[in-house]
């Protein structure tokens, strides 16, 4: 059971899983899930929460999510975010809304030819941060986002 608590300029995220605290100041609440799934199961993941899977829209967004990630001392250095390009290659949508991408913040190139089933994960590792395109069945932790 995932249970929102808000406590004046702090908002608690608790679970049996994790415990998470950002200051509530963000555009966005963002929310760092400790679970270790694919991208499919990411996305299940915080819609069975009411949310869905982090989207980045803007530099300022781009920058409130590293906070997030930069906050929690154990966040691996890969976590999955809602973009991907499953509906047709090199069109990266944010598969939320299928909104296509309107800022970007690639890493690396977003070229990843073995790969056939393409999402993105926020890369933040051995001073490189920004966005990878990773075969969608590795496992990572998530990224969500509470819902407008």
């Amino acid at each position: 059971m995932v249970r929102f608590i808000k406590m004046k300029s702090m908002v608690f995220l608790t679970s049996a899983l994790c415990v998470v605290v950002f200051p509530h100041v963000f555009a966005k609440d963002y929310y760092l899930a400790k679970q270790n799934v694919n991208w499919f199961g990411a996305m299940e993941y915080c819609i069975f929460h009411g949310m869905q899977l982090a989207t980045v829209e803007s530099q300022v967004e781009q920058i409130e999510l590293e906070a997030v990630l930069a906050h929690d001392g154990d966040a691996p250095g890969h976590i999955w975010i809602g973009g991907s390009d499953l509906a047709k290659k090199g069109n990266f949508v944010w598969s939320p809304t299928a909104e296509p991408f309107t800022y970007t913040s690639w890493a690396y190139s977003k070229s990843r030819p073995g790969y056939t089933r393409r999402c993105v994960q926020q890369h933040h590792q051995d001073g490189i941060i920004g966005w990878v395109v990773q075969d969608c069945f590795h496992i990572l932790w998530v990224v969500c986002e509470t819902l407008d």
